[in-house]
This record gives structure tokens, C-alpha cells and sequence, in this order.
């Protein structure tokens, strides 16, 4: 199960993140802050990946708002895609001499 964690300060990492919710008593697979392809920044949030699903679950409960680095974060369940990978596109008004 994966928590999304938002509201972290810029200078905030992959380790600090693991090591704070481990230092809590969470068994996490890793904690991972997403970064900026093209300016190397933080995008300030990031993921958090246990290996139960109570374990997601009493983090959430109990870790919500807690206080990082000076900032409260929030947690939440992570999103499912928004994309279904099943689905037909169907684009009308083509030119007729387009064929795929």
C-alpha cells in the first residue's frame, strides 16, 4: 500500500522521509520525494510504501499532520490513476486521407 505526503519543505529527501516514519515505529518499504525532471527542486510531496495495508492504515490514522522539518504534512491514500489503460479513444472531424 502506498500514502501520498504532501506539504514537505523543499529540502526534504528520500531519506528523511524513510528515516522520520521509521523512527515512528513503521515498517516502510521506502519513502521516495518526487523531484523536478528539469530543475533538479523538489516538488515537495512524495510517497510512502509499506508492506501491509494496516501498516498504511495506522500511519494514516496516527501521522496525519504531524509536524517534518518544521512543516505539518499531510497524508493520504494515493490516488488510483486517472487513466484507464482499457479505454478506446474515439477523435472525430479527421481528415478523410488520415488513416491511423
Amino acid at each position: 500500500m502506498c500514502l501520498y505526503v504532501g506539504n514537505l519543505t523543499p529540502t526534504t529527501y528520500d531519506n528523511d522521509l524513510y528515516k522520520f516514519f521509521k523512527s515512528k515505529g513503521y515498517k516502510l518499504r521506502n519513502g521516495q520525494v518526487m523531484i523536478d525532471r528539469e530543475t533538479k527542486k523538489s516538488k515537495c510531496f512524495g510517497y510512502l510504501n509499506f508492506y501491509s495495508q494496516e501498516e498504511a492504515q495506522r500511519c494514516l490514522e496516527q501521522m496525519n499532520n504531524a509536524t517534518l522539518n518544521g512543516k505539518q504534512i499531510v497524508l493520504n491514500k494515493k490516488k488510483d490513476s486517472d487513466w484507464d489503460t482499457n479505454a478506446n479513444v474515439l477523435v472525430k472531424n479527421m481528415p478523410r486521407d488520415i488513416t491511423q
